[in-house]
């Protein structure tokens, strides 16, 4: 009788002690993943901000709205063309396509 009783604490002990471990790898697994979805999260967020900072510093130096050293030059009736010759500014939007 002794012997059944210590068998029966023998196996409910190592029930017990399997489902703590169970409970203690997911809890661990969560907290991985958990962390690994923020890195990328975070990753994701800097390169974008990089990446709109790039594109906003390339195209802020193509155009200007009044560009100085240039000069509004009419080179036909309706064309139109800021031309660089260090006289003045000339403003963009006055400009007319060829």
């Amino acid at each position: 009788m002794f012997l059944l009783k210590m068998i029966y604490q023998l196996i409910k002990f190592h029930t017990m002690k399997k489902k703590l471990f169970i409970a203690a790898l997911t809890v661990a697994m969560a907290v991985a993943i958990g962390w690994n979805l923020e890195q990328k999260k975070e990753a994701s967020s800097n390169m974008s901000n990089l990446t709109l900072a790039n594109i906003e510093a390339l195209a802020d130096g193509e155009t200007c709205e009044i560009c100085y050293g240039f000069v509004l030059t009419t080179l036909w009736e309706n064309c139109k063309i800021c031309e660089q010759t260090g006289l003045g500014p000339c403003n963009i939007h006055d400009q007319t396509p060829c």
